[in-house]
């Protein structure tokens, strides 16, 4: 929900601004014609109205790439063409989302090439075309890089690719109107006609064979892959003792959806641990049961694979329960879900959160067909807070494969493949293991290492630090498939 609002306020600023800018625009089209008006021939309707879409179109590419993302902090430069490209084709579409911003470059130039020769007849030439959007996009990238924000070789690419494809476009349709009868000396005009249009059909093509490759070309696992993010160090060193024992070949499962009938009983659980009349909404793939007395959302249960979330309200504890005390609240709260004799409990307390106690209830039951009935419940419990939260992440599952998987090394070397983290830092790892998660593009539950350390060095600037008082913990999950 908060996504659709966002993009919804995107929408609405952008509109406003183009309002802005057509007025503003006219505005400056106005001086530039009174101005000029007497230093340069008489212009047709037709070019001042081109010509009024290129100041128009200047405002908002202003406002665009300086003003817009203007919160955004941190330099980061890249001059590898393409990369974006080669992580969506190796890595999978989530590891090379930039293809999109890729696309979108380009078409905010095509306006830009397309009306510079209506508006100006010495950019029917192609080359003069290519000269200023080459320029304006370098132009942009060099004040970003020196208002320490980020620049993109691809942003220049795609910025001029899209000024050629707007001419190529434009010329097309000349070459159209110049076989009407009528329209036989529009091609009179331009000199060297056919070099031009050969020209604008090429940069066409080759602004469509990128998108053409990630297609024809991708070698993303059927299972799907993760997110890497660029929260991967500059130097990460993986020593053999933090790395647990692990088979080499592991299972890769699929959720299984639960009927209808489980969902009821469910939902009717969550309603007597809160005593509270049954109102559930739809929202997504979530039923959110509403409590009218408080007026909000005290559990949910996502109906696709069966986990839930519930808070039960208690009398606030003066001082955190003891692990046995805590042990003591779970079991009852794990009877009422109908966990029968729930005794593989755990307790734990979180060294990140303050005050914080959790009972950890993880169990498989091995069914029939290759099936697991999988518990993942977690009961936990904050200092101040009036309520208990308890969290299902537990789900049926069907073994549909067994995979080789890569070594903890082979998977940091993907990962820093795809990018390391702006903030240069290096890494020592103390834990290193195999575990699983969901891959909610294709529904499997696919191996993936997990790392996790807190002996991290800034390498940020001249003197490499750590910083005792706040040390950082560095976490990461890296898909552990061997799929290339």
């Amino acid at each position: 929900m908060n996504v659709v609002m966002n993009m919804i306020q995107d929408i609405l600023v952008a509109f406003r601004m183009l309002i802005v800018a057509a007025v503003v625009a006219m505005i400056v089209e106005l001086i530039i014609f009174r101005a000029l008006k007497n230093k340069r021939e008489p212009l047709r309707p037709i070019q001042i109205f081109a010509e009024y879409i290129v100041v128009g179109w200047a405002l908002m590419f202003l406002y665009v790439t300086q003003l817009s993302f203007s919160r955004m902090t941190g330099l980061s430069v890249n001059l590898v063409p393409f990369q974006e490209f080669y992580n969506w084709i190796y890595y999978g579409s989530q590891n090379g989302s930039g293809v999109t911003q890729f696309f979108l470059n380009i078409v905010m130039f095509i306006p830009l090439g397309f009306v510079l020769p209506i508006a100006y007849p010495r950019f029917k030439n192609i080359n003069n075309v290519f000269k200023v959007s080459f320029m304006a996009s370098l132009g942009t990238e060099i004040v970003q890089f020196i208002t320490g924000r980020s620049a993109d070789i691809d942003d220049l690419i795609a910025n001029t690719m899209g000024g050629i494809v707007g001419y190529g476009i434009y010329i097309i349709i000349i070459a159209i109107i110049a076989l009407v009868p009528k329209f036989k000396g529009v091609k009179s005009d331009f000199p060297r006609f056919n070099y031009q249009l050969a020209s604008g059909v090429v940069a066409i093509v080759i602004a469509i064979i990128p998108f053409l490759t990630i297609q024809l070309f991708n070698k993303t696992s059927p299972y799907g892959t993760l997110y890497y993010g660029h929260s991967i160090p500059e130097v990460v060193l993986l020593p053999q003792h933090s790395i647990e024992a692990y088979e080499e070949f592991q299972n890769v499962y699929s959720i299984i959806q639960p009927t209808s009938a489980e969902i009821e009983l469910k939902k009717q659980q969550l309603v007597d641990i809160l005593g509270i009349q049954q109102n559930y909404q739809t929202h997504n793939h979530y039923y959110l049961l509403f409590d009218e007395d408080a007026g909000n959302y005290p559990a949910d249960i996502n109906f696709r694979d069966g986990t839930y979330m519930v808070m039960c309200p208690i009398t606030p504890f003066e001082e955190l329960p003891s692990d046995e005390e805590m042990q003591t609240i779970a079991m009852t709260y794990l009877e009422q879900l109908g966990i029968e004799n729930p005794i593989d409990i755990s307790i734990h307390h979180n060294l990140l959160v303050e005050d914080t106690i959790t009972a950890k209830y993880i169990n498989t039951n091995v069914l029939a067909d290759n099936t697991m009935k999988h518990h993942d419940i977690t009961v936990g419990y904050t200092l101040g807070q009036d309520y208990i939260l308890i969290r299902e992440e537990g789900v049926q599952v069907m073994t549909v494969d067994k995979v080789h998987i890569i070594s903890p090394y082979e998977a940091i070397e993907i990962a820093q493949d795809i990018g390391v983290s702006e903030v240069r830092y290096e890494v020592e790892v103390t834990h290193a293991w195999v575990d699983y998660e969901y891959v909610w593009s294709t529904g499997y539950i696919v191996p993936v290492w997990r790392f996790e350390s807190e002996n991290v060095v800034n390498q940020h600037g001249r003197n490499p630090s750590v910083n005792p008082d706040n040390p950082y913990v560095w976490r990461a999950r890296i898909m552990a498939v061997d799929y290339l």
